[in-house]
């Protein structure tokens, strides 16, 4: 279903995808430690664990609206 969401997006040519660098990607998740550090205390570990589980499973190109 997401696939094909995305395959949509990207055929309608009104989206642009950019794919993040692993530097950008370091980056990002430097500057959210933080936030994931709170989340865990709310949401506890094993869920957020899940999460990144979810997140490496399905790691794909961002969507942005394409500039004009």
């Amino acid at each position: 279903e997401n696939a094909d969401a995305v395959a949509a997006m990207k055929a309608s040519g009104k989206t642009e995808f950019y794919e993040l660098t692993a530097e950008e990607k370091a980056a990002w998740r430097k500057a959210l430690l933080p936030v994931h550090q709170e989340m865990e205390a709310r949401v506890g570990k094993d869920l957020l664990q899940a999460f990144y589980a979810e997140g490496e499973k399905s790691e794909k190109p961002a969507a942005a609206p394409k500039k004009k």
